[in-house]
């Protein structure tokens, strides 16, 4: 199949393209490296029951960094990766964040964290299963735009 699951502006479904066809995705479907993205949009998480692979009972999490080398970096963001409970370490050479995301004894590459400097919001997690990427959406829903 192709690269990161693509995802379609009418109903958001997801899919793939590969060699000129298209496969729409089903509900379970684990993409084999972590291309689901899911905005982290509030100070706080709240992660769905299980592991973020396979939903078996989590028994540990698994830690995700990135790092922002940018030194001028957004003072929201630094205060969002600390009160997200990641930990965020300020050097000088930039910011660096670490979310501990639900694990099984059986997996650990089930998600991956990123910055995007110049959106907002500007950091991102990408599951490998979409339906964890859905259920993390559902439960940590994008905040209304102010009127």
């Amino acid at each position: 199949m192709g690269d990161d699951p693509a995802f379609c502006d009418k109903c958001q479904a997801a899919y793939l393209v590969d060699k000129r066809v298209l496969t729409v995705l089903t509900d379970d479907y684990v993409h084999p490296t972590p291309g689901f993205p899911a905005p982290v949009t509030s100070e706080t998480i709240s992660w769905p029951a299980g592991c973020c692979v396979c939903a078996r009972p989590a028994t540990r999490g698994v830690e995700a960094k990135a790092h922002d080398g940018e030194t001028g970096t957004n003072a929201a963001v630094a205060a969002a990766g600390l009160a997200l409970g990641s930990i965020a370490v300020r050097t000088g050479g930039g910011t660096t964040y670490t979310l501990r995301i639900p694990h099984c004894a059986e997996h650990d590459d089930g998600a991956k964290l990123e910055i995007e400097s110049n959106n907002k919001p500007p950091l991102k997690i990408r599951f490998r299963s979409y339906a964890y990427q859905r259920r993390f959406l559902e439960l940590n829903p994008k905040p209304a735009k102010a009127a």
